[in-house]
């Protein structure tokens, strides 16, 4: 049966020693993908440029921008003004209003219920 493009298999079954324990294996797991004649033959230019193989290559590029894409989307950046607002805002001694003591006490009765 074809895998889908981007398919990540399992991780293939980890050896063991002579005591029975797992030897690490650092890389386990395979990403296979379908490139472009285009596509390829630059991947393989710029492996070389680099002076490391094609498949290292991939897994560094991988690697930094998948590592670059999660802390765009998880790292806030806020201008001095923003920063000023949010650090008042936070350590300002508020009791909870109405609405957040009703999310609070449905979600005290989803956990405890």
């Amino acid at each position: 049966m074809p895998r889908p493009q981007g398919y990540m298999s399992e991780p293939a079954a980890a050896s063991t020693d002579a005591l029975g324990e797992r030897e690490p294996s650092p890389r386990e797991a395979r990403l296979e993908i379908r490139l472009t004649r285009e596509q390829k033959s630059l991947v393989h230019r710029a492996a070389a440029a680099r002076g490391v193989s094609v498949a290292e290559f991939v897994r560094r590029a991988t690697q930094e921008a998948a590592l670059e894409t999660i802390t765009e989307h998880t790292v806030l950046h806020l201008c001095v003004q923003d920063q000023e607002a949010f650090a008042t805002a936070l350590l300002a001694s508020k009791e909870p209003g109405p609405a957040l003591r009703e999310a609070h006490r449905l979600y005290r009765g989803q956990v405890e219920g």
